[in-house]
């Protein structure tokens, strides 16, 4: 469990589903530096050692924005909200009760048919908030839906108990 969502759950709140963040987001800078090994192999051994520096150096240009967005992201759904971050000096959160999302909405592209990963739009009575390459970004969107079900669910049965307890003490 990261940070935000530790310091945001209350003592009775329990984490549902905590969305990971898939690998996919690190595939630019492998491609970037096994693309210069190549090519500093092709090249020789006289040039090899600058394509290979080359290759490191973008690679862990093209790591950082991955590197950024995976360790500072978080989204989670609990017994009773739904919480979420973006960013690290710049962040967006969101905490949002159940009962306040209107919809979740996925959408993928063929890479993320293929790799299984998503992007995950919640759109709460206060705003719409987008989480990029959700691992199994489906699953996520059915444990929210779900969640807002038995929520509902536990309202009318709370309902329910309170009007069998007011029957009850006007008969007694």
């Amino acid at each position: 469990m990261k940070k935000y969502l530790q310091k945001s759950m209350t003592p009775n709140e329990q984490v549902t589903l905590e969305a990971k963040f898939h690998w996919i987001v690190y595939l630019l800078p492998a491609v970037l530096f096994v693309l210069f090994f190549i090519m500093g192999i092709s090249s020789g051994k006289e040039n090899f050692a600058g394509f290979l520096i080359l290759g490191i150096v973008l690679a862990v240009v093209a790591m950082i924005p991955a590197f950024k967005y995976t360790m500072f992201s978080e989204l989670a759904v609990t017994n009773k909200k739904i919480y979420g971050k973006t960013g690290f000096i710049k962040t967006n959160e969101m905490g949002s009760p159940i009962k306040q999302i209107q919809n979740v909405a996925v959408s993928s592209g063929l890479f993320g048919k293929i790799f299984g990963y998503g992007t995950v739009e919640v759109t709460t009575t206060s705003g719409a908030y987008t989480f990029r390459y959700v691992s199994k970004a489906n699953d996520f969107k059915n444990t929210v839906m779900a969640q807002i079900e038995n929520s509902e669910e536990n309202k009318m049965d709370m309902h329910a108990q309170k009007m069998a307890d007011a029957i009850h003490n006007t008969q007694g």
